[in-house]
């Protein structure tokens, strides 16, 4: 009986294959970079749109706007990848997604650089 149960819950290649293609999408998404607008959001951009003679409480507050609005647009940009997954398809759109990545990388500024 035990030797069935244990075969009933091994992992099968397919799962075995499903959760690493699952682990290389989050390493993607962490090297993307998503997280460190809004990790950091406040401090970098309180100081950008807070302007030059505000000050420290003012700098906070209108980085914390500005991240809220990031998060907002973060959240309705969501939705429509969501209603674009389901009429174009997940592996389509990866693959394209992960071919214009490098060449988003390649075509910036060289300024950007340092």
């Amino acid at each position: 009986m035990e030797q069935v149960r244990r075969r009933k819950t091994a992992w099968t290649a397919g799962v075995r294959r499903a959760l690493i293609v699952v682990c290389v999408f989050f390493i993607f998404q962490q090297i993307s970079g998503i997280n460190v607008p809004f990790y950091y959001g406040p401090t970098l951009l309180g100081s950008y749109f807070g302007g030059k003679t505000s000050t420290a409480v003012s700098t906070a507050t209108s980085g914390v706007e500005v991240t809220a609005i990031l998060g907002a647009v973060n959240v309705i940009a969501t939705y429509f990848a969501f209603r674009w997954i389901d009429k174009v398809g997940r592996r389509p759109l990866a693959i394209w997604g992960y071919a214009a990545w490098p060449c988003s990388s390649w075509s910036r500024p060289p300024e950007w650089d340092s």
